[in-house]
């Protein structure tokens, strides 16, 4: 038999828990177990009523302050992802295209930090991909344009993030996007 505990939110199965199954819980069929789990996974909350019934409903609402953390938080993962986007530097005396990923980000640095020339993968306007000898002063300019790029991501991000703040409704709190 399963068992649903109020004082616990768990389920309790007899016999995995034998007698270390709480005094408050609830007998329910196997049926209603796997129906109480799907309901909950469709974003149901599941409660034991006032007759003592297990029972879905739907959850409560978010606050205007839940919302408003919710939309920060999906803001910042669009800000991070976007800093991994590829960069577009005349580093080389022409545009051309460069990894934006973390790794890639890192090797520049190390190379930067060297003050070191050294060989690093960019595409041409041609679609042409290879890595290419750039001069110490050339990698320098290629940070410095990565690090142009990415504080103005975060600049927009703080941005976005004092308009959710300042927001007074969730209507306006849809409104915010990412579009950088």
């Amino acid at each position: 038999m399963k068992y649903f505990s109020a004082s616990t939110l768990g389920f309790y199965d007899a016999d995995i828990h034998g007698d270390n199954i709480p005094a408050d819980a609830v007998e329910i069929t196997d049926e209603y177990h796997m129906a109480l789990l799907a309901g909950q996974s469709a974003g149901q909350t599941i409660v034991v009523d006032a007759n003592g019934q297990v029972v879905l409903e739907a959850p409560a609402p978010l606050s205007l302050d839940m919302i408003k953390a919710r939309k920060i938080a999906q803001l910042e993962r669009a800000r991070n992802l976007s800093i991994q986007e590829p960069v577009t530097s005349s580093a080389l005396g022409a545009p051309h295209i460069y990894a934006g990923k973390p790794e890639n980000r890192q090797f520049l640095n190390d190379l930067v930090t060297l003050n070191m020339g050294g060989k690093f993968t960019s595409t041409d306007s041609d679609g042409v991909k290879m890595r290419r000898p750039h001069t110490a002063a050339q990698l320098t300019q290629l940070a410095t344009d990565y690090q142009v790029l990415i504080e103005a991501k975060f600049d927009y991000f703080e941005q976005l993030a004092a308009q959710v703040s300042l927001a007074t409704a969730v209507e306006d709190i849809d409104q915010i996007v990412w579009a950088f």
